[in-house]
């Protein structure tokens, strides 16, 4: 199952996920606010701390 990492109000988060779904895949949305974008956590899946995260 794919985790889709963003904010309910990013617009390419959205995109990201109007495709899983057009396209059929199970997916898991994963809310990410900013102060978690910058754990190391997150940071060892993007380094450049951004989002969408898939």
């Amino acid at each position: 199952m794919i985790q889709l990492h963003g904010t309910p109000r990013s617009g390419n988060t959205h995109k990201v996920r109007m495709a899983l779904t057009f396209l059929g895949l199970p997916w898991d949305e994963q809310p990410t606010d900013a102060a978690a974008r910058q754990s190391d956590a997150f940071r060892a899946l993007n380094p450049m701390a951004q989002i969408p995260l898939f």
